[in-house]
């Protein structure tokens, strides 16, 4: 029996139960630890006003991270505290010590973590004092709530957006305590997903779309392309056509000119110069001559005759049979949509002027 997937992102995950540490350290520039900014379930206090000095009406807690709040976490700036205007605006409080990296965990207890690096001197003297003492600093988030409801179990749940930066604190400065602080305990976390790389997963999955689509558009333009050769092929077909009937006519033109006699309107011209050449001249041996050598001997002949015979002389009741057979062509060919047709009429029109019964 075929196997059901259930999950189709390529996704870092630890072993339930397992134990992944989460190093920190302290470098020549400063400390660089993880913290933990948020987690499902864990309870809140709030005024009714919202943020207060002292939070003790209401209780909030949230049951997911949104992708906004997970995605603005990166970069986002570590202050010494809460900035008076309420959020960073670039550092004018001057209160900046410094910034979280690219890599966010969130992990099975439902623990939004992520690294920050700490390279300001109050900050550093912050982080040794704690260190001394044994504790471990406090981190207190700034973020835009997008709603607050109540659950099924008359619970306030909070939905929140985006982060704007958080604040290192001493202990029992956070509203989240020791939960949510910088992580120097070294106790790791039990599980997780790796944000960073399901979120590549997600763009390498928006980029093969994208591939797909750009593959359907190649492929409608190489079939408008082909549309577009065949209706130039077709177009340089119709002119060979063209310089064919022009050709025919042209001779049949020049055969009318020096001879009574009727032709066979469906040789080419090549044929009908040959049948003509014979006509006038059959010592004339023209086996395996070319087309050009034909229209030679064609032009030779029809010049000297030229010379001799003129439309004076010709039986007026020849000329008729002559004019019906051009009519015939033209008949065949008159349909006014069709370039071919045109041109044939065009030039029977001048085949027809050049033999007028004379009067």
């Amino acid at each position: 029996m075929e196997r059901q997937i259930v999950a189709k992102k390529m996704e870092f995950r630890t072993d339930a139960g397992t134990v992944t540490k989460l190093a920190w350290e302290k470098t020549p520039h400063g400390y660089v630890a993880f913290a933990t900014l948020a987690k499902i379930g864990h309870p809140l206090l709030y005024s009714e006003e919202g943020i207060g000095e002292q939070p003790k009406s209401r209780e909030e807690f949230l049951r997911e991270f949104t992708e906004d709040s997970i995605r603005s976490v990166r970069g986002m700036p570590l202050c010494l505290s809460h900035p008076e205007s309420g959020t960073y605006q670039g550092n004018k409080s001057g209160t900046g010590i410094g910034h979280f990296l690219q890599e966010i965990l969130v992990t099975d207890a439902g623990e939004l973590l992520a690294p920050v690096s700490v390279t300001d001197s109050r900050g550093i003297a912050l982080i040794d004092q704690c260190l001394a003492a044994g504790k471990i600093p406090e981190i207190s988030p700034a973020y835009w709530v997008e709603s607050v409801a109540l659950d099924d179990n008359g619970k306030y749940e909070q939905k929140r957006g985006r982060y704007d930066h958080a604040a290192l604190l001493l202990p029992g400065q956070g509203r989240g305590g020791n939960t949510i602080s910088l992580r120097l305990d070294n106790l790791g976390f039990s599980g997780g997903i790796k944000v960073s790389d399901t979120e590549n997963t997600v763009i390498l999955a928006n980029m093969e779309a994208e591939k797909a689509t750009f593959v359907k558009q190649i492929e409608t333009l190489t079939g408008e392309v082909a549309g577009l050769k065949s209706q130039l092929t077709a177009m340089e077909t119709t002119h060979l056509s063209l310089d064919a009937i022009n050709a025919k006519l042209s001779t049949l033109a020049r055969i009318g000119r020096i001879s009574l006699d009727s032709v066979d309107l469906a040789l080419s011209s090549t044929d009908l110069q040959r049948q003509h050449i014979l006509t006038l001249n059959p010592t004339i041996d023209l086996t395996g001559k070319s087309n050009d050598y034909v229209a030679g001997v064609f032009e030779s002949l029809v010049t000297q005759k030229t010379n001799t015979v003129t439309t004076d002389s010709v039986d007026p009741t020849v000329i008729i049979t002559t004019q019906q057979q051009l009519a015939n062509v033209r008949s065949d060919n008159s349909l006014d949509t069709d370039p071919i047709a045109l041109a044939r009429a065009k030039r029977l029109a001048q085949i027809e002027n050049a033999y007028t019964v004379p009067t």
